[in-house]
């Protein structure tokens, strides 16, 4: 769909004491800041904001679960003309 985008996002654990851990918010705050700089750019548009505050995250726990989200995703483009804000 045009409207969001779905993100799959793999995290490693490390028995690293001194590799510094970083939140999957803070992924997703600075992936929205960078994407929405890199329009803002590209279209002149200064300040212009692009995404939504809050995010839906989901933790895949096995792997029924990755195949049925997975599926979701693959397909979630076939519902575009039942959004609403689909125009025709």
């Amino acid at each position: 769909m045009p409207n969001h985008i779905h993100l799959l996002l793999s995290v490693e654990s490390s028995d690293d004491a001194d590799n510094s851990k970083v939140a999957v918010d803070s992924v997703i705050g600075w992936l929205k800041y960078d994407i929405t700089k890199k329009i803002n750019e590209f279209f002149r548009t200064p300040g212009q904001k692009r995404f939504q505050r809050s995010f839906h995250d989901h933790i895949i726990r096995d792997i029924n679960d990755y195949e049925r989200i997975n599926e979701y995703i693959e397909y979630n483009y076939l519902k575009w003309s039942k959004d609403c804000f689909y125009v025709d």
